[in-house]
């Protein structure tokens, strides 16, 4: 799945730490260097490498993946449409209240 990664904050952290380098911020993490490589490409690695990523880092996983993509489908149903749906809750009609 492709995300949206606060590269960022994950370059930071690493600098915070004063790792050297995506190998040795690996080596830190106890992961592979390609599940952070994977992270600096928009694409998330295995779950429990995610999550010591973030532990190690002091990073949470709502501040480093910022949103998720989608691919675009043929026809009407596949489209996002911003705004197409109210925040608010619509109102039930009196029939369904009263029942």
């Amino acid at each position: 799945m492709r995300v949206i990664v606060n590269v960022g904050l994950l370059l930071a952290a690493i600098k915070n730490n004063r790792w050297r380098g995506v190998e040795e911020a690996a080596a830190h993490c106890r992961v592979g260097t390609n599940s952070i490589k994977k992270l600096m490409n928009g694409e998330i690695p295995r779950l429990d490498a995610l999550f010591r990523i973030c532990d190690r880092c002091g990073i949470q996983v709502k501040e480093l993946i910022r949103a998720t993509s989608f691919e675009k489908t043929n026809g009407p149903r596949g489209r996002v449409v911003s705004g197409r749906w109210p925040d608010t809750q619509v109102a039930k009609d009196d029939d369904e209240a009263a029942g």
